[in-house]
């Protein structure tokens, strides 16, 4: 395995693996899960000093007393082994911490989760970077975002996926924030330090609203923090090459999930706005969209 990156020194990043669409009488694919965290894990062990897994784990895996499970459950309990060996292959290597998590609620339960075990278990890291399982990347990819991320005046930094609406021009520009401008923590690097002082508000859960406002935290957030601490919470938007990455959502096999995708991708704007509403934060969120990093940095 290649040697950490300079940057990885100071990272600890995140992926997150649920089944809120998935039947408790159909089979998960065990297999195929481990293995791409696995891979996950390898490529992350090139950019990071730690790892952390945030799995939803059904709760009558651990309740139920005649110890009969739905074929859902018992294929989850097989990838919890396999995820455990592959963690144990790397012991060597990076160190993984694996959440159990039997509470998932929407989002936020698993991102303060995560973030909460980042600051206990890697306490000397900075920044925090939230990458869905689904992203490939390489340690030049996750070099980019630091090259254009300070820790004294920036609170995250994220990368142009299919779905943003990004202002591509020569120089940078300051835009609305909303729930397509924003950053996604499908590939997004946060100031540790700035974050861990409050995490991700419950209102980006759908509490005080209901459940169909929940998610894109991110504006919320954002907005909360630059509204609490304006100096230090600037919000980035990058293009990185595309050699930079892949976000291959066209792997998912059930159509549950794409469709769960595909509805959340459509609603990001007026679930990030209710979320505003709630708050009843006066001034709006705003972020910078930088011109696109043409080309890596040289070894």
């Amino acid at each position: 395995m290649s040697a950490l990156s300079e940057e990885g020194k100071n990272c600890v990043t995140v992926t997150r693996l649920h089944w809120k669409n998935h039947s408790k009488y159909q089979e998960i694919d065990a297999e195929e899960i481990s293995g791409s965290v696995q891979l996950f894990c390898h490529s992350a062990a090139k950019y990071s000093s730690g790892i952390i897994l945030v799995i939803q784990v059904p709760l009558l895996l651990f309740t139920k007393q005649d110890g009969v499970h739905e074929p859902f459950e018992n294929t989850v309990r097989s990838v919890l082994e396999k995820i455990q060996k592959v963690i144990a292959d790397l012991a060597t290597v990076i160190t993984i911490k694996l959440i159990q998590l039997t509470y998932w609620g929407e989002f936020v339960p698993a991102l303060n989760a995560a973030l909460t075990a980042t600051c206990a278990s890697f306490p000397d890291s900075k920044v925090i970077l939230f990458q869905s399982l689904e992203v490939r990347c390489d340690s030049r990819a996750v070099a980019c975002l630091f090259d254009h991320f300070e820790l004294e005046e920036d609170l995250v930094i994220g990368c142009v996926l299919p779905g943003h609406k990004y202002t591509k021009l020569d120089v940078g520009v300051f835009v609305p924030l909303d729930g397509c401008t924003s950053p996604w923590n499908t590939f997004a690097m946060w100031n540790l330090r700035l974050l861990s002082k409050i995490g991700f508000p419950l209102i980006c859960e759908g509490i005080g609203t209901d459940t169909s406002t929940a998610g894109v935290e991110e504006v919320a957030t954002i907005t909360l923090f630059q509204t609490l601490f304006p100096l230090q919470s600037k919000a980035k938007l990058l293009e990185l090459p595309e050699a930079a990455f892949k976000w291959n959502t066209e792997q998912w096999a059930d159509e549950k999930r794409q469709k769960w995708h595909d509805e959340k991708m459509r609603r990001k704007i007026w679930r990030a706005e209710r979320q505003l509403e709630r708050f009843g934060l006066v001034t709006k969120g705003k972020v910078l969209h930088l011109p696109p990093c043409v080309e890596y940095r040289k070894k």
